[in-house]
């Protein structure tokens, strides 16, 4: 059977995804081979996986980080109820951007995220880019 070719822009992806993760050893969403172990396996719950998976599967980002912040504001109004996960910082790089200002960026990725935002998460960072925005950087 023929190999499938995979893209070649995997440089974005391969620090910050493969360095970052749950899986150990199983092919991640976007179909690369995970490290057997890092430090931090098994460390990300549920909702940061949900996340991760909406944003992979609908946005098909050129590069994702998604920080689970929660434990910076344990205690204050909000955190309770969340399952210790509420706090997230996402950092998304997609030409699914491309052509929409901030707030239309924003309200995609509430979007892709649906249910979640009313029900799991507390508070959402959003830094959204398109791809030539991020390679400029």
């Amino acid at each position: 059977a023929m190999s499938k070719e995979l893209p070649d822009i995997t440089s974005p992806f391969d620090d910050a995804l493969m360095k970052r993760k749950r899986t150990r050893g199983k092919i991640s969403p976007i179909g690369f081979e995970l490290p057997q172990d890092t430090e931090e396996t098994e460390a990300h719950g549920p909702v940061y996986q949900k996340i991760q998976q909406l944003i992979l599967g609908s946005l098909k980002p050129y590069h994702i980080e998604l920080i689970d912040d929660s434990a910076s504001h344990a205690g204050h109004e909000g955190a309770a109820g969340y399952s210790g996960e509420s706090h997230f910082k996402l950092h998304v790089v997609s030409e699914s951007f491309d052509g929409l200002n901030r707030v239309k960026r924003h309200q995609l990725v509430y979007s892709t995220l649906g249910d979640l935002m009313k029900t799991k998460i507390h508070a959402l960072n959003i830094k959204a880019q398109t791809v030539v925005e991020f390679t400029k950087e």
